[in-house]
């Protein structure tokens, strides 16, 4: 269930480095908001990290730092349990897939 649940919200970690990038903190905060609410609820993960309290309105890379150190823990979850995170290269590549 958790590399499914990877797999789908994967794009959310990206969100969260763009939000810096563009300094849109209130879509920021509000998406680390859901993927915490997400991991805790509809993948059943206990986390360390609290990803809205690593929140700072002027530096929301602090944020993205916090969301890269929980998708790295998560992936070391898959690899460990034999799931690795499926990556794709194109959008052919992921069509292939199915």
């Amino acid at each position: 269930m958790l590399a499914h649940w990877y797999e789908e919200v994967s794009s959310t970690f990206l969100k969260l480095r763009t939000c810096a990038e563009s300094g849109d903190w209130r879509l920021a905060f509000l998406t680390a908001a859901n993927l915490q609410r997400s991991l805790r609820v509809d993948a059943g993960v206990p986390l360390e990290v609290e990803l809205p309290g690593s929140y700072v309105a002027d530096d929301l890379w602090s944020m993205v730092d916090a969301s890269a150190d929980l998708a790295l823990a998560i992936e070391v979850m898959l690899e460990r349990a034999g799931r690795p995170p499926r990556r794709f290269e194109s959008a052919d590549q992921l069509r292939a897939a199915g």
